[in-house]
């Protein structure tokens, strides 16, 4: 088994619930990153998957260009902005991640940030890879 996955069980951040032993999850940079779907409270979402980039909604809802075009331009239309083409792979990336967010936890609010399970990152960046990416990070108030 190469470095780069992690089954289940064998490091601290991934597989820490007792009798999750199926499936994997990309090894992620930091512990806050490496949240397993099965660990993530997203049995609504899940239905019995036994990882939630199985599931039929997630494939349309994070990896369909068309999909994330359509979420794209309704963002922008709310703000009264508009979209700049070509679309690069980054405003691809990071309206999946909204999108699986939005669909998995629901609206978070302004600042409200919650980290998103490693495979869900995974399979968003095998579609929109980037030479570098930058991670998560808890939105902080400057004081």
């Amino acid at each position: 088994m190469s470095n780069s996955r992690w089954w289940f069980g064998e490091k601290s951040g991934l597989g820490t619930l007792p009798g999750v032993s199926v499936g994997c999850c990309t090894a992620m940079p930091t512990v806050s990153e490496s949240i397993c779907c099965q660990e993530a409270d997203l049995d609504h979402v899940l239905r019995g998957q036994s990882c939630i980039t199985m599931a039929c909604t997630f494939t349309m809802l994070c990896r369909e260009v068309d999909v994330l075009e359509v979420a794209m331009l309704s963002l922008k239309d709310v703000r009264g902005e508009t979209l700049e083409r070509p679309i690069n792979s980054c405003l691809f990336r990071l309206t999946a991640y909204r999108q699986f967010t939005l669909w998995a936890r629901g609206h978070l609010g302004k600042k409200n940030r919650i980290p998103i399970p490693a495979c869900v990152v995974g399979s968003i960046r095998a579609v929109f890879p980037s030479l570098e990416y930058h991670g998560f990070e808890y939105a902080y108030d400057a004081f």
